[in-house]
């Protein structure tokens, strides 16, 4: 019931456990464009000791490495490194169902695309399914070879996404309050 709380053991959980020593901050939506840069200052420099208090070497990891840019901007820099790169991001998608200005069905177009991004993560592209899809493009045999395994990625890559109604002073206080 308490969602700061089990954020926070996510990220201690796939750190430790499962070597996602990164968390990309994704929010889709350009009025939380610095959110990424104040979460680095607010997570990685309250977590950013090797000793505890008491001077003694901490034997865990004490927190992830938090970057990230507006959901649009990120897709053409770091999406392909999420999907296929070979170090494990966890990934937190922030949105608000209702867009602050409405730009024809640019907002259902948005939403639906961040919506993609962590399905992607967890389900991953068999080379199969892009053989099969390839092939019923037409490519030939030697092509096939060549670029189906560009387009593979493994799945089951940790996400969350952060659904708010909209975006307000209050949900943002909050979503800063979660973090």
């Amino acid at each position: 019931e308490n969602i700061p709380m089990v954020l926070a053991l996510i990220s201690i959980w796939y750190n430790n456990f499962f070597g996602a020593e990164t968390e990309a901050v994704i929010p889709y939506s350009q009025y939380l464009h610095r959110l990424p840069a104040y979460l680095q200052q607010a997570d990685m420099e309250s977590n950013g000791k090797a000793v505890t208090a008491q001077g003694k070497p901490v034997a865990t990891a004490t927190g992830p490495i938090v970057f990230g840019e507006p959901g649009t901007n990120g897709q053409h820099a770091f999406f392909q490194l999420l999907h296929q790169g070979t170090d494990r991001v966890a990934a937190d998608f922030i949105v608000a169902a209702r867009s602050q200005r409405e730009l024809g069905d640019h907002h259902p177009k948005l939403l639906a695309n961040l919506l993609a991004q962590p399905r992607a993560l967890m389900t991953g592209r068999s080379l199969d399914s892009v053989r099969r899809e390839l092939e019923s493009s037409g490519l030939a045999e030697e092509q096939l070879a060549v670029l189906a395994p560009q387009k593979v990625f493994p799945g089951d890559r940790p996400s969350n996404v952060i659904l708010m109604e909209s975006l307000t002073p209050a949900t943002l206080g909050a979503l800063v309050a979660l973090y």
